[in-house]
């Protein structure tokens, strides 16, 4: 990127709370081109020289200044703007980033290399991903009152693991995972906003969790203020961590009959279901154990071991009994 990138013939800007990499895929459809011929005008590299491998989205994780200024030069959009589209604004306190390496550490605070999404919210902007579905933290959408997918119905893989295939044409709101079974390079192009959904209360404890967090996170520097906490209160990375532990022993542990005011009965069946599963093949921990290490990889049960872990984390102090005097 040592030159100034030629100005964009034409110039979509991103949606509130976009994804960085979800953009520059609208960008590569609006415009009718591969998706390396956005990165190129972008002044973006399309292949990981020290990987000898396809780009990961690693701009949606840690966009280099250079990067973020080369994108702003051609397509007009604010550097701020830019910067709040990848998930380096959420590191320290919601996520725990490898700077070197650009990734996320899946290990620390439940971080993801995917992303959850709602599917009303993809047919509605046609296509466009929220940055927010990549935390660990993100299991609902309070808009429309759903849980959030988990994965493609029809191929079964996570969305956005990996860059959109760079000499494709991006197609928004469809599966790019492969074909199961297809020939090589065919994509599954199933359309996400039309796919089974979890509908929760609007009131309800899952919608209430996710609330809970979104407002948390939208002011991390603020002191977290609740009675467990004592006087001085908590950071937003104290409490992180505090619910991710005890959302992991909640899983691991808990019975779905002392769970039930957690969450809605289908949430309840569906994190049942995903708990049932076995470990993957060759796993050194098992379904249960992972939960102390890595973020579930199912949204239910996600809402059911956060909503009980913030329940009792931000729960209001009791008085404590009454000393008992010897008769």
């Amino acid at each position: 990127m040592s030159t100034t990138p030629r100005t964009l013939p034409i110039r979509y800007p991103p949606v509130a709370g976009e994804a960085l990499d979800s953009w520059l895929e609208f960008l590569a459809a609006r415009l009718h081109c591969r998706f390396a011929d956005v990165l190129r005008s972008l002044g973006l590299p399309t292949r990981d020289a020290a990987l000898a491998n396809p780009m990961l989205p690693r701009w949606t994780v840690f966009a280099t200044a250079e990067e973020i200024a080369s994108i702003a030069a051609a397509s007009g959009v604010a550097e701020d703007v830019l910067e709040a589209m990848a998930l380096r604004r959420f590191d320290g306190h919601a996520v725990a980033i490898r700077a070197d390496q650009r990734r996320v550490e899946r290990r620390v605070l439940w971080g993801r290399a995917s992303s959850r999404y709602c599917p009303v919210c993809l047919d509605e902007s046609d296509g466009r991903w929220q940055l927010s579905w990549r935390l660990g933290w993100s299991f609902a959408c309070t808009r429309h009152q759903l849980l959030l997918a988990d994965r493609c119905p029809a191929c079964l893989r996570v969305p956005r693991l990996r860059a959109h295939p760079r000499r494709e044409t991006p197609r928004p709101g469809r599966c790019a995972g492969a074909q199961p079974d297809g020939p090589r390079g065919a994509r599954c192009h199933h359309p996400l906003g039309d796919i089974p959904v979890v509908a929760l209360e609007p009131d309800g404890p899952v919608v209430r969790t996710q609330r809970l967090i979104d407002d948390l996170l939208a002011a991390p520097e603020q002191t977290v203020r609740w009675p467990l906490y004592g006087a001085g209160g908590a950071s937003l990375l104290v409490v992180l961590r505090d619910a991710r532990c005890l959302g992991g022993l909640i899983l691991n542990h808990a019975a779905v009959s002392d769970l039930t005011e957690a969450a809605e009965p289908a949430v309840l069946r569906q994190m049942e279901v995903y708990r049932s599963r076995p470990a993957a093949t060759g796993a050194r921990h098992s379904r249960l154990d992972v939960h102390s290490y890595y973020a579930p990889d199912d949204a239910a049960a996600t809402a059911v071991a956060l909503a009980t872990a913030l329940q009792v984390l931000a729960a209001p102090s009791s008085p404590r009994p009454a000393k008992r005097h010897a008769g």
